[in-house]
């Protein structure tokens, strides 16, 4: 039997963007990246781990903006023509820098990152939804909802007419996209408010999650913190996010994001090439944008960066996620032995826009301030 669980939350999410009057909308370039960066390479890894027989199991929450532009034909055809000219652009780089020892291997590492990204766009007949709700079906990722415009809910408690449509129209409008009912929701923010806990409830909502502080603020003070659930009287479980592991999974200062051989998300050839090597991938009215091809690593807190390496930001990455393992497993098994109830660790993260490496500053190595031991409260000393 396990000591105790880590909830991997995954939450997707990107305001919603179509604009049908216009062929290349700057606005829309941000769902495209996504899909680049995020939506089609998480897709891939549920797909392959499947494929090669590895157990997991997770929850992402895919709110009703994003699920809409995910089934939307328009917005679907122009991202598989927006891919197809990266593909071209990236194919255009590696021969230009054909023989560059610095740069050629990393025009090639695009070249076939895109062509893998078309497969998997291939796989499920440009449709992502159709993937994610395939693997819930079987039992490895649970896809949850969130309110209809992800919107602050505490910021219409002035007018809380807007609350319950909010809620309300999040689940429906999450099943008749997804075609699925949602027994979770992931409040905007991760903001909550006691005066709306009735509303969430009667929008059919089992289980949310809250920050930190909304969980160990609670009346009365919830005994164990954010490693136990605990349920509002109309019925619904709270599960609180784990700073320590949030912190290190987003922090550039204490976590991992900020490691100097990862890849600077800003550095884009967009930028830095002139025009006439871009092929025309230009915003409009001759706007630079990001092309997605970033040549450099973060290197350290100033201007001057280094080449990225693609295959030693692989190998740093494997070296985080051991450590992360090894991090929550310590943790669980402390808590474990001063908890009478199993522990649930909580490490929810974002994925609306880019993957790792988005941040420009160090990794430090020393640990977050605090621990999480202190900041278990003494069994018997609270009550629930």
């Amino acid at each position: 039997m396990p000591e105790g669980y880590l909830a991997l939350v995954l939450h997707a999410h990107l305001p919603f963007v179509r604009h049908p009057e216009h062929a290349l909308h700057l606005e829309e370039r941000w769902f495209y990246e996504a899909l680049i960066e995020c939506y089609l390479p998480l897709l891939d890894a549920f797909d392959r781990m499947a494929a090669d027989g590895v157990p997991f199991a997770l929850t992402m929450s895919v709110t009703p903006p994003l699920a809409s532009m995910l089934k939307d034909p328009l917005l679907c055809e122009r991202f598989d023509r927006h891919l197809g000219r990266i593909e071209a652009l990236a194919a255009k780089e590696c021969d230009r820098l054909y023989g560059d020892v610095e740069f050629a291997p990393i025009a090639a590492f695009y070249r076939d990152e895109l062509a893998r990204m078309r497969t998997v766009w291939s796989r499920w007949g440009g449709d992502v939804l159709k993937g994610l709700v395939h693997h819930w079906d079987a039992g490895r990722l649970e896809i949850i909802t969130c309110s209809a415009t992800h919107c602050y809910l505490p910021g219409l408690l002035p007018t809380r007419s807007g609350i319950r449509p909010q809620l309300e129209l999040g689940v429906r409008g999450f099943e008749s996209i997804v075609g699925r009912t949602p027994l979770g929701m992931w409040l905007p923010e991760c903001a909550y408010h006691p005066s709306f806990d009735e509303e969430i409830a009667r929008a059919g909502v089992k289980f949310t999650l809250v920050d930190t502080h909304g969980i160990v603020n609670a009346r009365p003070r919830p005994p164990f913190g954010v490693h136990a659930p605990i349920v509002s009287p109309n019925g619904v479980a709270f599960f609180g996010r784990d700073r320590d592991s949030s912190e290190q999974v987003w922090s550039r200062e204490t976590g991992y994001p900020g490691d100097p051989v990862y890849r600077d998300f800003y550095r884009d050839i967009g930028f830095d090439l002139p025009e006439s090597e871009l092929m025309k991938e230009l915003g409009p009215m001759g706007t630079r944008v990001m092309t997605g091809l970033k040549y450099y690593r973060i290197t350290g807190p100033t201007d001057q960066k280094e080449p990225y390496r693609p295959g030693m930001a692989r190998d740093r990455a494997w070296e985080h996620a051991g450590d992360f393992v090894a991090k929550r497993t310590e943790q669980i098994r402390w808590l474990a032995e001063h908890m009478p109830v199993k522990p649930v660790v909580v490490a929810p993260t974002m994925q609306n826009c880019t993957g790792t490496g988005g941040s420009r500053g160090r990794c430090s190595s020393r640990p977050p301030s605090g621990s999480w031991r202190a900041r278990v409260p003494p069994v018997g000393r609270c009550r629930r």
